[in-house]
């Protein structure tokens, strides 16, 4: 028997059906770095593919039993959206979480989940299951799912919808064990055994605050050939005594080309090839004219011989940003947070990214750059703030 919604939760539905939607974004991953580095923790061998299961790009990640990725934390969202497609293969033999999103303290999450059914359901801190959908989720086939997390002493609980069209909404729990939803997990995070096997994969993430994220795609694109605005580091390894584009354009990352500085506020850039044309190596899509940009990241792989600051460098349509950073003494992935441009200055300005050197004399090494965004279609923008 159904039970009335409370009218608090009814309010939100409205509010969810008939306001337009302004999302924060505040992280993205296409996996378009060629590997799961884009993601703070990785667990269960999560791994990486070019197949069937790429929506968009080149990559996308899987997870097989037990293998996970988790997001940069500092959400700190009552209400969270989260974007994902999903492209499914196999029966779990029990109920195997998909996306997750938790707490700072990491003590508490909501779960949105995969039934041995193949039905999509939800449940609070790894309890049974509150809500279960009633589309069977077909195997082999790429589905957009957006998600809409709530933290709410009444009016907690889950809305999905399965390619815009809204699969189950339960907003009637209290989901205020958890104190705020400050980070997320997609993959595949219980092991609930061999047979009968599955495995699910993921693309286009993207964690937005206080609505559904807009829709949209991340690509990538890396070097491309030019003189740069700067100059001043050292080419190495392969790439000694050559071109910047090919230090900085391996995907995934390779230690054998790179640049180094040693010298105090030296700065490199490299021209980053244009996203209104493909380029090699990162998939079929580009920005066409008129199209949103949700979001956009500058992404080095970086690190230092002794603990010292950085620079990411972006010059997009003319503007210089600088990006402070702390490197470490191994590779890392580092990027210069979320922000937006236009299609017309992805598609035909000359954009740049790079680094500057620190204070001081140790010794820098950036292996590989990418610029990432996250794109819209044409003529149908999506209202939404980003979060810097």
């Amino acid at each position: 028997m159904s039970r009335a919604l409370p009218l608090a939760a009814i309010l939100i539905l409205v509010c969810l059906a008939v306001a337009p939607a302004d999302a924060a974004v505040l992280w993205f991953s296409g996996f378009e770095s060629g590997d799961a580095s884009e993601w703070p923790t990785a667990s269960g061998g999560f791994g990486i593919t070019t197949g069937g299961a790429v929506r968009s790009g080149a990559y996308a990640g899987t997870g097989n039993p037990g293998a996970f990725v988790v997001s940069s934390a500092g959400f700190n969202q009552s209400t969270l959206g989260v974007r994902t497609s999903l492209f499914h293969v196999g029966t779990w033999s029990g109920n195997q979480n998909l996306v997750q999103v938790f707490d700072a303290a990491l003590a508490h999450n909501l779960i949105l989940r995969i039934t041995s059914a193949n039905k999509l359901a939800w449940a609070l801190n790894d309890g049974a299951n509150i809500a279960t959908g009633s589309t069977t989720i077909a195997d082999s086939t790429i589905l957009l799912l957006d998600i809409l997390f709530v933290r709410s002493a009444t009016v907690g609980g889950v809305q999905v919808k399965i390619n815009g069209v809204v699969e189950f909404t339960s907003l009637g729990t209290d989901t205020s064990s958890l104190t705020n939803i400050d980070m997320m997990a997609v993959g595949t995070t219980l092991s609930p055994g061999s047979s009968p096997a599955a495995s699910d994969a993921f693309d286009d993430v993207m964690a937005c605050g206080g609505a559904y994220c807009p829709s949209g795609r991340t690509i990538a694109r890396q070097g491309t050939s030019g003189t740069p605005t700067y100059t001043s580091w050292t080419k190495t390894g392969t790439c000694s005594g050559g071109n910047i584009e090919d230090c900085w354009s391996a995907t995934p990352f390779s230690t054998a080309a790179a640049a180094t500085s040693i010298i105090a506020s030296d700065a490199q850039t490299m021209l980053v090839a244009t996203f209104g044309s493909t380029q090699s190596g990162h998939g079929s899509e580009v920005i066409a004219a008129g199209s949103t940009i949700n979001a956009c990241k500058t992404v080095l792989i970086a690190t230092t011989a002794v603990s010292s600051g950085i620079n990411i460098r972006r010059i997009i349509g003319g503007a210089t940003t600088d990006t402070a950073k702390t490197l470490t003494t191994s590779d890392a992935l580092y990027d210069d947070g979320i922000w937006t441009t236009t299609s017309a200055i992805l598609r035909t300005s000359t954009n740049e990214i790079g680094a500057v050197h620190g204070t001081g004399v140790n010794l820098d090494t950036v292996e590989d750059a990418w610029l990432m965004c996250d794109f819209g279609a044409i003529g149908v923008p999506v209202k939404h703030r980003v979060t810097q």
